[in-house]
């Protein structure tokens, strides 16, 4: 359905001027196409290259992030550390909103990630995490506050040299974590991860 709209209602639309009952309406299915600035082939925006190359995109950076984090989490710390369900609930994501948001919302989805994982904690005393529900929260609120914020962060989000050195320096970071935690971990985790014998 995302990938469909992306490429019915492309960025920007054709005529974009409409106000709806918030103000002003967004330009097309995406507050923002793929890159900028665009490529020749995709003009100046409103064809349907564009819309779905912008979802397309969306998609795999949504999924591959998650993904990747899981990835490099599992190879540090020796177990699983996000699942796969998380990578793609963002694929489907990435298809409605593009990659930006996907990004910007994963990682502001710590912030109500906290507060469950700290309610859950206390309530339950439970340690694990559902993470899909800060997921949620995180990109939706991203999605309503990207008209200011996306303007501040645009300049970081379309310079190459940034992510590049962003994603290797994540990584390393990612990777020296999980490790740590995996040298500090006290012999009760380890009985926790075994499974349960069968009942007779």
């Amino acid at each position: 359905v995302g990938l469909t709209g992306s490429a019915l209602i492309p960025w920007p639309l054709p005529h974009d001027d409409g106000v709806g009952p918030f103000g002003r309406l967004l330009d097309g299915i995406y507050p923002w196409p793929f890159w900028f600035p665009l490529p020749a082939w995709a003009g100046a925006g409103g064809n349907w290259e564009t819309g779905l190359a912008t979802g397309v995109i969306g998609a795999l950076v949504g999924t591959f992030l998650v993904r990747s984090i899981g990835f490099v989490f599992n190879v540090g710390r020796g177990k699983e550390g996000i699942g796969m369900g998380d990578a793609d609930l963002m694929m489907m994501v990435g298809a409605f909103v593009g990659w930006q948001i996907v990004v910007v919302g994963f990682f502001l989805s710590t912030i109500p990630g906290l507060f469950i994982g700290i309610i859950q904690w206390v309530a339950k005393n439970d340690g694990s995490l559902p993470y899909g529900p800060s997921l949620s929260i995180s990109v939706m609120a991203t999605l309503l506050a990207w008209a200011p914020l996306g303007a501040s962060l645009r300049p970081a989000l379309f310079s190459t040299a940034l992510i590049l050195a962003s994603l290797i320096v994540g990584a390393f970071m990612l990777l020296f974590m999980s490790f740590a935690m995996r040298i500090l971990r006290r012999p009760e985790d380890d009985e926790s991860d075994e499974p349960e014998e069968p009942l007779p």
